[in-house]
């Protein structure tokens, strides 16, 4: 569900979860412990179907009729919530060590079909503030935002996110009763 009121935001469901695996030289996966979880982080950015234009800033007035200048004055921000997921090292439903990046505060405003850009990027060890490399991207599937008129509920939440979800409420309350 969309829309530009704050009564209005839905998160994406089911929430994307990415999995980070590296292979060297030979294909052979890299053992996780190797890498820091911290050293690495992904944003999501919002893109057409066709993975051609991003999406990511929307008019809210659908009929405008403004010169350029002022038609991008009017322009907000489409997607909202945490667009940025620090990676963290979490055993998976096999028991296996990745990096994971959860994005379960990701919403949009407008409807439509859309996909979102995930980009991997590593957090440089010595300046602080330089800028980030992306060292990769991946598109997700085309998924549909609906108005709050058309909207026919939220999707069941993934194995892997309810597996994480109990995983987080098992520590959280561990020892209490």
């Amino acid at each position: 569900m969309c829309g530009f009121g704050s009564k209005d935001r839905r998160t994406v469901s089911p929430t994307p979860i990415l999995k980070l695996a590296i292979f060297d030289i030979n294909g052979e996966k890299v053992d996780t412990n190797e890498f820091n979880d911290v050293e690495f982080i992904v944003s999501a950015s919002l893109w057409s179907p066709d993975m051609s234009v991003p999406l990511d800033l929307a008019s809210p007035n659908r009929s405008l009729d403004y010169d350029e200048i002022s038609w991008l004055k009017s322009m907000v921000k489409n997607i909202s919530g945490t667009n940025i997921s620090n990676g963290v090292a979490l055993e998976d439903t096999d028991g296996e060590l990745f990096i994971f990046f959860i994005f379960n505060d990701l919403s949009v405003k407008k409807p439509g079909d859309y996909r979102l850009r995930f980009s991997l990027s590593k957090i440089p060890e010595s300046d602080y503030y330089s800028n980030f490399e992306e060292l990769d991207h991946i598109f997700s599937d085309v998924f549909t935002v609906f108005s709050a008129k058309n909207f026919p509920g939220v999707l069941p939440s993934s194995s892997l996110s309810k597996f994480f979800s109990q995983k987080s409420a098992n520590k959280t309350f561990k020892g209490l009763k």
